[in-house]
């Protein structure tokens, strides 16, 4: 009878071992899934465009959409200095032919409150369709923010950006905690 405890003990860190590794793996299967692979919608025609945080890189594309499917507006949000809040200006608020270019910096700093903006704009445009534009990694998160906020329809567009191992590492990483704490906050 002591020896079959002894057995026990020894299955135990195979067992705590094992479910380690099966839940590193579905965590990679939903990371590659959500974060690498999310869903990303045809362009259409759209009554605005949202370009999220930062928006440096996404800009041109931003303005590039605008124009070839109607917006009436292109939303920025701006970049802000970590350390000090201050809100870096940008020459990308002025005003572009055919659309007008809204410079946000929203409150909080955060996707949630990126979603609050865009909902406060809609309803007071009455805009039908709008468009967010954002990286890959941060496409199935916004949309579950913009999706809770807004009572438009929401069509989400990807930038294409470079991304290094170690970029795609990190974003499975923050994604995943800004999932859970996306899903504990709730709206």
């Amino acid at each position: 009878m002591f020896r079959q405890g002894g057995r026990g003990k020894r299955r135990w860190p195979l067992v705590v071992g094992g479910t380690v590794v099966l839940l590193i793996v579905v965590w990679l299967g939903l990371c590659w899934r959500y974060v690498a692979h999310p869903t990303v919608d045809p362009y259409q025609s759209v009554d605005a465009i949202y370009v999220l945080g930062p928006a440096e890189g996404r800009i041109d594309l931003g303005r590039e959409l605008a124009a070839e499917y109607g917006a009436q507006a292109l939303l920025v949000t701006v970049s802000v200095n970590e350390t000090t809040g201050a809100v870096y200006e940008k020459d990308f608020c002025d005003k572009q032919a055919g659309y007008e270019v809204i410079c946000l910096n929203p409150d909080p700093y955060t996707t949630q409150g990126e979603a609050e903006e865009l909902a406060a704009y809609t309803d007071e445009q009455g805009w039908d369709t709008v468009a967010v534009l954002t990286d890959t990694p941060h496409m199935s998160r916004a949309r579950l923010w913009m999706e809770r906020y807004v009572q438009a329809d929401v069509v989400m567009w990807e930038t294409d950006e470079a991304m290094s191992p170690m970029d795609w590492a990190y974003s499975f990483v923050y994604q995943s905690g800004a999932w859970v704490k996306a899903m504990v906050v709730g709206s």
